[in-house]
């Protein structure tokens, strides 16, 4: 959701000075329409799976998603 304000509000940039130049080349990307931005929820995203503990099921599905094999 942060990164969704971001895109789309050019003035609330303050508390990520250290993305600004990162920050500000996806923005003209979003702006040019070069690119969409969009809420992914939590139990589509498969790069959970490296960075949360996940229930099983959820691990599952996503390790499926990425081909991963079987984790059980």
């Amino acid at each position: 959701m942060s990164a969704l304000a971001l895109c789309s509000n050019p003035v609330y940039y303050s508390p990520i000075k250290h993305l600004v130049i990162d920050f500000h080349f996806v923005r003209e990307w979003v702006q040019r329409k070069d690119i969409l931005v969009q809420y992914i929820p939590t139990d589509e995203q498969v790069a959970d799976v490296f960075t949360k503990g996940l229930h099983t099921p959820v691990f599952s599905k996503h390790c499926t998603n990425l081909r991963l094999g079987n984790p059980n």
